[in-house]
């Protein structure tokens, strides 16, 4: 492939895509994932103001928000080949993700048996 079929091809892939709309999306996801850890701390709170326990509803959200975090840690680090700390980021994200799939689950059967 020479320098103009290479170009050409970037531009047809590249077609549909506006570079600015792609910083504003990712930017958008960014502060949406930064808005969803507040809730989940807000929620936290009103679960543990209100019934004197962490309770079903916050460790629901944070296995959630925790999973889907840890998800987007893995596929930036597995195929940017990222820095050390993402792997960190991602393996530490994984472990919240079972402890609070574990809580969530005692929490279930807790609630079923009472």
């Amino acid at each position: 492939m020479n320098r103009e079929e290479i170009l050409a091809r970037s531009r047809r892939e590249n077609a549909t895509q506006d570079e600015r709309e792609l910083q504003i999306f990712y930017r958008a996801g960014s502060i949406a994932k930064a808005v969803g850890g507040l809730l989940c701390v807000w929620i936290s709170c009103i679960c543990t103001i209100l019934s004197d326990h962490f309770g079903i509803v916050s460790s629901a959200c944070w296995v959630i928000y925790t999973g889907m975090s840890a998800v987007e840690y893995w596929i930036y680090a597995i195929r940017v080949k990222a820095k050390k700390s993402y792997w960190v980021w991602a393996s530490l994200l994984s472990i919240f993700f079972a402890l609070f799939t574990i809580l969530f689950v005692q929490e279930l059967i807790t609630w079923k048996i009472n």
